[in-house]
């Protein structure tokens, strides 16, 4: 996570406002019970435990940076007190077409895989398959992120910015990870290699629904 820290009184005057995260949830519960058995499955043979987020998401911009925008007074970020009402302006200005903020999305998981922190502990992700343009460039969430992200003046992904200079045409679709949950283990025990296997033999190609843009704490553990 991303964290901004500015010492002038522009931001100092806007500290105490909290900002949820921004991005497209995950909305499919008949998905996520699927995937809770499968892990805990997983969990019980291997012996690990596990953290589910309470949303799990994609991320487009954390809370953080929405405070950091509105610091150096993005245009979009001025008198705004939360998430939803940031999303409103996106619309409003055209930035965003609610045609596509307002619906949810239906997307193939690519594969999953275990993100290492070091320390024991594993962040459980699925790469899923993004949607390609109708006008056949680029692919619709990674756009949509990168829009919102350039237009409140942060900086997004070095891997997301064509390095030709120009818009090809896909090859094929983008993947992008929605963050499931966190699996713990001892520190000094290696990964057994077998859980993504499995998991990937029982999950992947299956499809789910993510919904729209909304306003959401991304890194809340479930209750």
């Amino acid at each position: 996570m991303r964290s901004y820290k500015k010492n002038n009184d522009q931001l100092n005057n806007i500290h105490h406002l909290f900002f949820e995260d921004l991005g497209r949830p995950l909305v499919d519960k008949a998905f996520m019970a699927k995937l809770s058995h499968h892990i805990g499955r997983l969990a019980t043979s291997h012996d690990f435990a596990v953290t589910y987020r309470k949303t799990p998401a994609i991320t487009y911009i954390i809370g953080n940076e929405i405070k950091h925008a509105r610091g150096v007074d993005s245009k979009h970020t001025r008198d705004i007190s939360n998430t939803e009402e940031l999303i409103e302006n996106l619309k409003n200005n055209n930035v965003l077409s609610p045609l596509q903020t307002d619906r949810g999305m239906q997307l193939a998981v690519e594969s999953f895989y275990f993100k290492s922190f070091g320390d024991g502990r594993r962040d459980v992700r699925a790469r899923l398959r993004d949607i390609p343009r109708i006008d056949g460039f680029g692919s619709v969430i990674y756009d949509e992120r990168r829009i919102i992200q350039s237009s409140l003046g942060l900086p997004y992904a070095r891997d997301e910015i064509n390095q030709s200079g120009r818009i090809d045409e896909m090859k094929s679709r983008s993947s992008i990870s929605l963050i499931i949950g966190t699996i713990a283990m001892p520190k000094n025990r290696p990964f057994d290699i077998s859980i993504s296997m499995k998991l990937n033999e029982e999950l992947s190609k299956q499809t789910l629904v993510i919904g729209k843009l909304s306003a959401y704490d991304a890194f809340k553990q479930a209750d």
